[in-house]
């Protein structure tokens, strides 16, 4: 789990989620004010990855994102790093947005 706290607006934030998904290649499935929930496709080996971004205020224009992700499948045996690699991406993405 990758955990930040940002100077910027709420609205902002969903914004640059959603921008930096995009850029990413990843779906959203669920878009609720407080959480929004992603979904990176499987190949061969792998079934995908849900990717779970939350958002919290955090005082006066600061707002706190927390990005984790797991495998989309029930049970998965190896873990190739996949799920690291995306919550580092999509963090990265966000503080270059913001």
């Amino acid at each position: 789990m990758k955990q930040a706290t940002l100077h910027t607006s709420k609205n902002q934030l969903i914004t640059a989620i959603k921008k930096a998904a995009n850029e990413l290649e990843l779906d959203i499935e669920e878009n609720n004010p407080n959480e929004i929930i992603l979904f990176h496709g499987g190949g061969l080996l792998s079934f995908g990855n849900r990717i779970t971004v939350k958002i919290a205020q955090s005082g006066n224009d600061k707002i706190k994102v927390s990005i984790s992700s797991k495998s989309a499948a029930q049970v998965q045996i190896i873990d190739w790093g996949t799920n690291d690699n995306l919550e580092n991406d999509l963090m990265t993405e966000l503080k270059n947005m913001l």
